[in-house]
């Protein structure tokens, strides 16, 4: 698994002290506004460091699912509460995990989260969660998961964030604050950046976006079908930042350190043709031409159960796949 460097064990202390106090502080107290900013001093230095490594690390695409998370919030400074929905449901405050107990509690977070900051109608929580239960007993199980969530919340001095509002209930969400929208916001600025010319930079901003995963999305809470739902919508949002982070390191030249990764995506996801094509064009430019054409043979295997696939599908222009960008490549012709 990558890691990538933090504080040193002594900030890491410090910032533990640090946290007790802020914990510890009363709200509004000048004490607290002072242990805040010394909070925020070492974390946007952790920050730095995170960010600096994620720039300069081997870009295997594959290996980009254990990069730890290098986003901060507005300003450079850590949210008070975060959530997290990519992998696991996760509460940190103040950088502590914040323990959210029971299934049930878990999974009405998790469905006030993929709404953020909009009502969700207590009787639409009632059929995802309970479904079969009668009205009323459902709808008293409803506001005790919602009780035991102010209750967490409570403990990280932030219970007002969950609101409630005919017809049902609200989480507040900031910018920054869940890990979704932080995926979301790096990854349009990357297809942005590849969309412009600044392959570099996209490279960059797709890295921190899928450095954000932390293994299959909701996944202590699939058994709801809106969560299901759900992992499903965000799993496409990762695989599509994967192909145009290999797009973009293509574009930066770094062909060879992709091939590995590239074969192991096409075989976990082998009906995505840009995958393949990323594969083909991979091999192509590191002068196997071979084995680009067993790939290109591999993707129309594949696909041949599926009725008359349209030649057109697979074809790539020829200047794409040319090393040099200039001559025509003869498995762009195979292809076409």
């Amino acid at each position: 698994m990558l890691t990538a460097p933090g504080l040193s064990a002594g900030r890491r202390r410090r910032l533990r002290r640090l946290q007790r106090r802020l914990a510890r502080a009363r709200p509004g107290s000048n004490r607290r506004a002072r242990v805040k900013r010394a909070v925020a001093r070492l974390r946007a230095r952790e920050a730095d460091a995170r960010r600096d490594w994620a720039e300069k690390a081997s870009t295997g695409i594959a290996r980009r699912f254990d990069l730890i998370r290098v986003e901060d919030g507005p300003g450079g400074e850590k949210d008070i509460v975060e959530f997290g929905v990519l992998g696991p449901l996760e509460v940190t405050a103040h950088g502590q995990p914040l323990l959210v107990r029971g299934a049930r509690t878990r999974a009405v977070l998790a469905m006030l989260l993929m709404h953020d900051n909009q009502v969700v109608a207590a009787d639409q929580l009632i059929e995802e969660l309970w479904p079969g239960l009668p009205a009323d007993r459902a709808s008293a199980s409803l506001q005790v998961r919602v009780s035991q969530l102010r209750k967490a919340l409570r403990s990280a001095q932030d219970a007002e964030r969950l609101v409630t509002r005919p017809p049902g209930y609200l989480i507040r969400v900031a910018p920054g604050e869940l890990d979704a929208l932080r995926f979301d916001r790096l990854a349009r600025d990357g297809e942005t950046a590849l969309a412009t010319g600044d392959a570099g930079l996209a490279a960059r901003r797709l890295a921190e976006a899928l450095s954000l995963w932390r293994g299959p999305a909701l996944a202590d809470v699939d058994a709801a079908p809106f969560a299901r739902a759900e992992a499903a919508r965000l799993e496409e949002g990762r695989i599509t930042a994967l192909e145009s982070h290999a797009e973009a390191l293509l574009a930066c030249g770094r062909h060879r350190e992709l091939i590995g990764d590239l074969e192991t995506l096409t075989t976990a996801y082998p009906l995505r043709e840009r995958l393949w094509s990323q594969r083909m064009l991979a091999l192509y430019r590191a002068g196997r031409q071979a084995d680009a054409l067993r790939a290109y043979r591999d993707l129309r295997a594949r696909s041949r159960p599926s009725p008359a696939p349209a030649r057109s599908s697979y074809r790539v222009p020829s200047a794409t796949w040319s090393p040099d960008r200039r001559s025509p490549s003869p498995i762009a012709a195979a292809i076409s």
